[in-house]
Formats: C-alpha cells, sequence, structure tokens
C-alpha cells in the first residue's frame, strides 16, 4: 500500500505491506463563503460566553498573540475583525504579539505586513525568546525547569490568542503566547 505523508512543504511517499496500516484521513470541508463575515458572526455571537466587545473595557490592556502557523491568514482576515470589535480600546493599549519557535521567527514579509497596524498606533512585537526585556520569569516546575512568559503577555488585562497551537517535538508546543 502506498501512503503519502505529508512532511513541511512536501510529500513523502512510503510503501507499507497490504493490512499493515489503516490510513485516516480529515473530513474534507467546503471554504466558507465568506470568511471575514463568518469570523464576525462567530465573535458577535459565542457560544455560553459574553461578546469580545462586552468582556473588554476600554482601559483594559489587551496582548493578542498571532500564531507562527499560517499567520498571513490570520493577519488579513480574523485580525481585522477581532480589532473591529475592539474599537473602543485605544490603539496604543493593544499590543499585538508574533509568537514564534526559535527556529521559525516570522520573516520579515510577516513583519511588512503589519506596517499598517504600526501606522494605527497599535504595538507589534516581534517575540524574541532570547530578550530578556520581553520576558518574565514565573518560576520553576517540580523538576526544575526554568518558566519564562512573554511581558506583553503577562502584563496584559486581556489576553486572545489567534491562530493555531501545534504540537513540537523540540518545545511541546508552539504557537501560544
Amino acid at each position: 500500500m502506498l501512503v503519502n505523508l505529508s512532511y513541511h512543504n512536501t510529500d513523502l511517499k512510503i510503501n507499507l505491506p497490504d493490512g499493515l496500516a489503516t490510513v485516516i484521513k480529515p473530513l474534507s470541508t467546503p471554504r466558507l463563503p465568506d470568511q471575514i463575515n463568518a469570523v464576525r458572526e462567530s465573535i458577535r455571537n459565542p457560544i455560553g460566553s459574553p461578546t469580545l466587545r462586552n468582556l473588554v473595557a476600554s482601559t483594559d490592556r489587551v496582548a493578542i498573540a498571532i500564531s507562527p502557523t499560517n499567520p498571513a491568514v490570520v493577519i488579513s482576515t480574523v485580525l481585522p475583525t477581532v480589532l473591529r470589535e475592539l474599537a473602543h480600546v485605544p490603539t496604543n493599549r493593544i499590543n499585538i504579539i508574533l509568537t514564534a519557535h526559535e527556529r521559525d521567527q516570522h520573516t520579515h514579509s510577516n513583519l511588512v505586513d503589519m506596517s499598517e497596524y504600526r501606522k494605527m498606533n497599535y504595538v507589534v512585537i516581534n517575540h524574541d525568546h532570547t530578550r530578556d526585556s520581553y520576558l518574565v520569569h514565573m518560576g520553576c516546575t517540580k523538576n526544575g525547569t526554568q518558566i519564562w512568559i512573554n511581558r506583553f503577555w503577562i502584563e496584559s488585562d486581556v489576553r486572545i490568542t489567534l491562530g493555531v497551537i501545534d504540537h513540537d517535538l523540540t518545545s511541546g508546543f508552539i504557537g501560544g503566547p
């Protein structure tokens, strides 16, 4: 049985003996005809929660973390919709944090995409785990592992994650703040 494994940006084809494995494929779902409207309606009509607009006060400091998994879609589709719902919060009280694993820092092209947000006075931060000024020490695990979290995330009153949190073989998980 020929099995096609998607690996990063390529496919790996392997030949397995019949009956040795079962291939489980995700269900194919049709694209939304109007993605921006679907996002807006989801934000304005959450299940079992107040709306984003009602959860965030105009005096709150807000952190929005954008995961490195498909940031272009998040930046072009989801982020503008979320920011419209937060229009009552001054732009300089909203930090947009581009999260990334150390091997996968956001590229210059992604940062250029953020220039329009900088022009509107949003604070855009390219998270850098090597900059001490970006981090807050939160303690240690019971095994003594140091826990460091992004300072802008910790110092915010409201924290929003956009994108995907993925499993990573090296660090456990990537994509969150």
